[in-house]
Order: C-alpha cells, then structure tokens, then sequence
C-alpha cells in the first residue's frame, strides 16, 4: 500500500509540475483598481506590469484584494519549488528503503518520510483525507492495522529491533 500512496503521489507532482512549467512565468504581482477592497484586481507577471497583460482579472467578489494576492503568492515558481520539495521526500524513502537492514534511527527516519509523504499526498490528491483516496479498508484488516503504517522489515527483524 506505501507504493500506491507514493506513485499517486508522484502521478500528482507530475501534473502540477507540467501545469505550472505552462503557465506565464513569473514573479507574479496582485493590484487592485485604486487600492479599494471592492473593485478589479489583477494578477500579473512582474515583468509584463503596464503592458495590459494579466494573468487573471478578478471582478464581481467583494474580497477580490485577497483572492488576487493569494493567486499571486502561488506563482509557478513557488509551485515548482513545493513540487520538487516533495519529490525529495518519496526519493529519500526510497533511497533510505534500499539500504536493506537498518538502525533503529534508520527505521524511525523511514516511518518520519512516510507520515510526510501521507501529509503532501493529502494537499496535492486534493483530498481531505488520502485514507479516501486509497483502496485500504480497516474492517478488512482482522487486527484493525492499517498496512501502510508499517514499514517493511528485513527477515529477522521486529519493532524490538526498532
């Protein structure tokens, strides 16, 4: 089940990467229609600032400010910069997981790796929960372990070795 949640994983980084890699390069920049709350707000490149070119124009809502700073802060590269975070995270689990045999901290590391991959799994699945997103049901589990909370030991090893 570890592998599922991190191929979905790596299926969703590879999507957002390729979405963001589209967009309008950035820095990007948020600016309202005479500094007012209520009003357009625009989101655009810094470097296409004055030239008419916005990424986004946001009219009709009454926080339109905020909404236009928020689409501004999630720029390509901050997205990018997330992306390659998390990518970072499956590859240590995986790496640190072909070392065969490994220490107790060697073990608490790889447990630490997989509960961050669960968390970025969750925010990129764009499920609250990504227990939803995936095919384990506890009620079929007769100890009521969920398989992907334990980690895969050498032959001759327990959690006393941990």
């Amino acid at each position: 089940m570890t592998a599922d949640v991190r191929q979905q994983l790596t299926e969703a980084l590879d999507e957002v990467e390729k979405v963001a890699r589209a967009a309008t390069p950035g820095p990007w920049m948020s600016a309202t229609h005479n500094g007012r709350s209520k009003g357009i707000a625009l989101v655009g490149a810094v470097a296409d600032r004055g030239t008419g070119k916005a990424i986004a124009v946001l009219s009709g809502v009454e926080w339109r400010h905020e909404d236009a700073t928020h689409i501004a802060r999630w720029d390509p590269a901050t997205v990018l910069r997330l992306v390659e975070r998390d990518r970072k995270l499956v590859a240590d689990y995986d790496r640190l997981k072909s070392q065969g045999r490994l220490s107790p901290a060697g073990y608490a590391r790889l447990d630490c790796l997989m509960d961050e991959i669960y968390r970025a799994a969750e925010c990129w699945l764009g499920t609250p929960n990504v227990d939803d997103a995936l095919p384990y049901d506890p009620d079929d589990d007769a100890e009521g372990l969920d398989p992907r909370d334990q980690v895969e030991r050498p032959a001759g090893t327990s959690e006393v070795d941990r």
